[in-house]
């Protein structure tokens, strides 16, 4: 099926124009790299489309403000209940829908019919999506259009890892071949954002060790003044030890172990304080964590915010007790804002940090060392934060977002195209 159509060569391609396919503008670290992919793209000269499924979520004004002084084209996919008066009338059946409804759910054909008709229109050359669900769909979309050139970027580790993943176009058992049958095609290809995760999705799927290029991740400074002092807003007073966690409240991040570690530096630093940002489905048991310990005044817990770096401006320490990572953005944040950091040495956190502050990184599971290394960069005070200013230097030249968007066009129009 896919073969067939990828030698359909009736498309004619607008030059220098790219699509980016994502389900939705949440709060999430992709979602925060596909904003600065479309700005980098836009500072190179190319026409940008962001194709979305769902509204932004409010947590992401900013972000949503960054692609609009940036030009950047948004397109909304219409509900369902909206496009598919099809069904009332045999003769007005997409003519892809006999193709593709026994491999697909509801949800993901309706995806996959609107971005056909999208890229009709738009005719980008280049289609680049992002996590499982986005590249299927806007895969098997790219192909039955017929846009010459699709990228495709995966999570942090291959599709399994993740339980709680509910929603794809297909069965998450037929995840593995769909990817297998679109990577097989000419003009296809699949990158991450880190080594650990490319070799994830290479053992997955079958694929040589290099056959998926790892890209990292960009991080953007910020522009103008910071609103308000984090430290005034909760009342922490200078000079005070302040770690900060940010982290989604799931497994994967262990946020019971950020409360535990918070508990053991507290009896070293009886002054110490933290705030932990962030929400998901652990919230109520680190709530309960806290509330048990003795730790109710001193580890305020303020939800997800719209951005993290007002609070890496004051923070002493970044603290990142992970199990699994890809490339985290806050790991970049907190050096792009001096702020020194502690992490566990997992997924891509490594290539995350730059030489100087490598000396925060340490073994998984190993706390006694964490709490170690965490003590000694907080005493360290002004010590510290030389380091931390020595990554900032660095990771200004090596991770802007021009650097992305040039390392994602090198990827995506690299691959030998078919004819």
């Amino acid at each position: 099926m896919l073969i067939e159509k990828r030698h359909d060569t009736r498309y004619t391609a607008v030059p220098k124009r790219v699509a980016l396919w994502l389900h939705g503008l949440v709060k999430g670290g992709a979602e925060r790299q596909m904003v600065l992919l479309a700005c980098g793209l836009r500072e190179l000269g190319w026409d940008v489309d962001l194709i979305c499924t769902a509204k932004d979520s409010s947590q992401t004004t900013l972000w949503a403000d960054e692609l609009r002084d940036a030009g950047v084209n948004r397109i909304y996919l219409p509900d369902m209940r909206e496009s598919w008066d099809w069904l009332e009338s045999e003769s007005g059946v997409p003519e892809q829908v006999p193709t593709l409804a026994p491999y697909f759910t509801t949800r993901g054909l309706h995806d996959i019919l609107q971005t056909v008709d999208i890229l009709l229109e738009r005719r980008p050359e280049l289609v680049i999506s992002f996590l499982d669900d986005g590249n299927i769909a806007a895969g098997v979309a790219s192909v039955f259009a017929g846009v010459p050139n699709i990228l495709m970027s995966g999570r942090n580790a291959e599709p399994h890892h993740f339980t709680d993943l509910q929603y794809f176009p297909v069965a998450k058992s037929q995840l593995k071949s769909c990817y297998q049958a679109l990577l097989s095609l000419d003009g296809v290809a699949l990158v991450n954002n880190s080594q650990a995760g490319a070799e994830s999705y290479s053992q997955w799927l079958g694929l040589p060790y290099d056959a998926i290029e790892a890209i990292p991740n960009a991080v953007q400074a910020p522009t103008g003044q910071m609103a308000s002092s984090i430290r005034e807003q909760y009342g922490i007073a200078a000079g005070v030890p302040l770690v900060l966690g940010v982290m989604r409240l799931a497994d994967e991040k262990q946020p019971l172990r950020f409360v535990e570690m918070i508990t053991r530096l507290k009896t070293k630093l009886p002054e110490l304080q933290a705030i932990l940002l962030g929400d998901g489905p652990l919230y109520e048991d680190v709530r309960q964590a806290i509330d048990s310990s003795a730790l109710q005044s001193s580890l305020i817990m303020a939800g997800a915010q719209e951005s993290s770096l007002p609070y890496l401006a004051e923070a002493d320490l970044l603290l990142s007790t992970s199990r699994m990572e890809g490339m985290p953005n806050v790991i970049l944040e907190a050096q792009l804002m001096a702020c020194p950091v502690v992490a566990t040495n997992v997924g891509g956190v490594s290539e995350a940090l730059m030489s100087a502050m490598k000396v925060g990184l340490v073994s998984k599971d190993d706390w006694m060392t964490m709490e170690k290394v965490a003590l000694n960069l907080l005493l360290l005070k002004s010590g510290a934060k030389d380091i931390a200013k020595k990554a900032r230097a660095a990771i200004i030249v090596s991770r802007s977002v021009q650097e992305l968007a040039r390392r994602y066009i090198d990827a995506g129009l690299g691959r030998k195209k078919f004819n």
